[in-house]
């Protein structure tokens, strides 16, 4: 093979500067502070518009496409009307009050008139109705009520009669608070939307102070935190438009606003780099050098800029996978993860250019340290990849090995649901339920439903009803079951399970799985019989096996997508085909991390959590998809770097193949080190800052997303790369024959074009 296998002349070089990117940047700079008053207006109206945001999230939407689940809410609307679509519980609790005494009757007849004013919710039975809903220390009480309507209206209801329950008087003496699936999922929107703003307060200083230090000027450190800004800002008034046809949840918005300062500040920061390269380059000290300066950001956007392009390209495309998972709540997070890394690419690619032509080498002001930005801190990570390249396969070894070590906890992988509550210790619901589990069995929280009809979804036959009751008897006689709650209408059967676990701890899933199963293989064996699964738990029990059964799926999906888009951007086939395998080692490497700390419990007391012994059901895929698009990041800057430099060696004529494969990985991963270490620290960062948050779900993300960019970064990139660039050799730029014969055929037709037009 020869050494101009993918043929790369200076006048193919020049083409990539007149490529499109070059000519919208041209345009770009030759209007500057129209894009930048354009671009102010745009922001202006989007940050007037994230209040209303925020004031309409919702609880994300964790129904399955065509489930079961919601069948049974329609059958339940349709014969069993008074039951409503949930059942949730006003708990009355009194640290010195017995629920005998007048003032504790007449705050329960207080709640009962407050209750009957709101619209859309029936209290269906009291405590002066039941014994079994008093306690035994006779100091706490229980109320089921019936909230009606879709997921939207009952979060509006339950807050309603929340805000209602709060304005009683003597909740002093005897607190009465509204607590169930929605109310709690009400509360962990609070709760959530608190801890991404505290964890943005950490984060965004410490990324600056990082730039500054790095950059040696405040004037470059503050472009990439106003870049990131500026994306979130026009992030928020997409998902507000999309708004109006789709809802926008707690966890979608949380995911985004990692994300999007992540790869925002990553990606302007990277421009900001070669920007300065290239002013240095020229000798530019004036801004009144305006022609050598829009020469500068073209030539900028033309290599980093497409670099931005092609890396958000990836992670898009990654996320995409997701949309296998025939669930809301999936849809969502590519929705808002997308919108925020295609934002942060049009900021880094329109608004960005902008700033720079008018700041020129302003952007150098406010030094803070001695060195000039001229200085040379590549040498040493030069010195590190000639080391490692010199001994390719011990050093490569080694990184595998790790990555291997730390991939073995997956391998013992459990997932679950945990909705939140431990932490809602200072929000109603939470402590409602936490009364609720402390006295009565933990079930009524959110109880399972069955609905059961004939065969073909009428009504049931006399024996079919009878087979059904001692079905209900066989469940009561469970020890794990605390009560099964039958009555008929329309010739149908409806049960209420009880449980005596909650529904998100591993014991709870555990029990729902097992009584859906028996319920199922009840009516396998009984004719004349359907029995469907309804309720909070049947819920959460499918969309973990439509999770479970879209793994692999999604995996290929996103590997293959990966791939290609690498293909065109690499112009190679071993460097794509090693990038996609040696991230999907770090990303595993990654969850297998998490497991450890997050399911084994061995980050408890490091990060304040109590494990419930799995990892949130939704992680491993979010985690997954999010990952292996962002290590593709740091991929495309480090290896188009490194192909410029060889594509040079090229066009000079070198000779050695083999010494122009290592210079170029050496000078590309040397001029590349540190603005990627200083990338990867401020992801780092902003990722860990989520590490702060109350809910382990953010806990986890945010860990799992630190720890797989640290990898990334010390182990693959430092490591990985030159040794596996160094054995591959000249294989790295390898395209099959047919690419270059399908040029040289394209470069003939224009050949011909031209002879004919000079003809005529």
């Amino acid at each position: 093979m020869s050494l101009d296998a993918p043929e790369m002349t200076s006048a193919a070089a020049s083409s990539a500067h007149n490529g499109p990117l070059s000519r919208w940047t041209r345009r770009l700079t030759s209007h500057p502070r129209a894009v930048i008053a354009v671009w102010l207006v745009v922001l202006a109206l989007c940050g007037a518009g994230y209040p209303v945001l925020e004031s309409r999230v919702q609880a994300p939407d964790l129904t399955v496409d065509g489930a079961e689940s919601v069948e049974v809410q329609r059958l339940i609307a349709e014969h069993f009307p008074g039951l409503r679509a949930e059942q949730a519980l006003l708990v009355f609790d009194s640290d010195t009050a017995s629920v005998d005494t007048a003032e504790y009757r007449a705050q329960i007849e207080r709640t009962r008139h407050a209750v009957a004013s709101i619209g859309g919710v029936t209290l269906l039975a009291a405590p002066d109705s039941a014994r079994q809903l008093i306690s035994a220390d006779n100091r706490t009480a229980l109320a089921v009520v019936a909230i009606d309507g879709d997921q939207s209206h009952r979060v509006a209801v339950s807050a309603d009669v929340q805000n209602a329950l709060s304005a009683l008087p003597g909740r002093d003496v005897i607190r009465v608070d509204l607590t169930g699936y929605t109310a709690i999922q009400n509360d962990v929107i609070i709760a959530e939307q608190a801890d991404a703003r505290r964890a943005e307060s950490l984060g965004m200083p410490v990324a600056f102070v990082l730039l500054v230090v790095s950059l040696g000027a405040v004037a470059a450190a503050l472009l990439p935190i106003l870049m990131a800004v500026a994306g979130l800002l026009t992030c928020t008034g997409v998902l507000l438009l999309a708004d109006t046809v789709t809802s926008v949840d707690p966890l979608m918005l949380s995911i985004a606003t990692m994300i999007g300062l992540g790869v925002g500040i990553d990606y302007a920061l990277f421009v900001v780099s070669r920007f300065r390269e290239e002013l240095s380059a020229r000798g530019v000290t004036s801004r009144s050098d305006t022609d050598a300066i829009r020469v500068a950001v073209t030539t900028t956007m033309a290599t980093t800029g497409g670099m931005v392009l092609a890396s958000g390209s990836v992670v898009i495309v990654s996320l995409a996978a997701l949309l296998v998972v025939p669930a809301g709540v999936f849809r969502g997070i590519v929705l808002g993860v997308g919108v925020a890394v295609a934002t942060a690419m049009l900021a880094a690619v329109t608004l960005l250019p902008a700033v720079l032509t008018v700041l020129g080498p302003a952007v150098n002001r406010w030094r803070v340290r001695g060195r000039g930005v001229d200085s040379d801190d590549s040498a040493a990570a030069r010195r590190w990849t000639r080391r490692v390249m010199r001994r390719p396969v011990l050093f490569g070894l080694a990184a595998a090995s790790l990555l291997v070590v730390a991939v073995l906890p997956l391998t013992g992988l459990r997932t679950g649901f945990d909705l939140g509550i431990a932490s809602l210790t200072d929000y109603p619901s939470g402590i409602a339920a936490r009364t609720v589990a402390e006295k009565f069995p933990s079930g009524m929280l959110s109880p399972m439903e069955f609905v059961v009809t004939g065969s073909d979804g009428g009504t049931l036959s006399p024996d079919a009803a009878r087979a059904v009751q001692g079905f209900a008897a066989e469940l009561r006689a469970d020890p794990r079951v605390a009560a099964v709650l039958t009555q008929s209408s329309d010739g149908r059967l409806h049960s209420t399970v009880v449980t005596r676990t909650l529904i998100d701890s591993a014991a709870g899933s555990d029990l729902v799985a097992e009584l859906d199963a028996r319920a199922r293989s009840f009516a396998a064996s009984t004719p004349g019989v359907r029995v469907s699964s309804g309720g909070a738990p049947a819920g959460l029990l499918e969309i973990s096996d439509a999770i479970r059964d879209a793994y692999l799926l999604v995996v290929v999906i996103t590997v293959l997508c990966a791939l290609a888009l690498l293909l065109v951007v690499f112009r190679s086939v071993a460097v794509p085909v090693k990038a996609v395998a040696v991230n999907l080692l770090a990303t595993a490497a990654a969850l297998g991390i998490t497991v450890a700390v997050f399911q084994w419990g061995w980050g408890e007391i490091l990060f304040d959590f109590t494990s419930p012994g799995f990892v949130q059901v939704v992680m491993p895929l979010i985690v997954f998809v999010i990952l292996f698009g962002l290590s593709m990041d740091y991929e495309v800057f480090v290896i188009r770097r490194i192909r410029e430099n060889w594509d040079s060696a090229v066009a000079r004529g070198a000779t050695d193949p083999a010494a122009a494969n290592r210079d170029a990985v050496a000078d590309g991963i040397g001029a590349t080190a540190k603005p990627v270490a200083v990338a990867a620290a401020i992801m780092v960062v902003v990722f860990a800052s989520f590490l702060t948050a109350s809910t382990l779900e953010l806990k986890q993300l945010g860990f799992a997303l630190a720890v797989a960019v640290l990898l990334d970064v010390v182990v693959v990139r430092m490591v990985l790369v030159p040794a596996t660039l160094r054995l591959l050799g000249r294989w790295n730029w390898w395209l099959p024959a047919l690419r270059r014969r399908k040029r040289t055929s394209q470069r003939k037709r224009m050949s011909q074009r031209k002879r004919m037009s000079s003809l005529r």
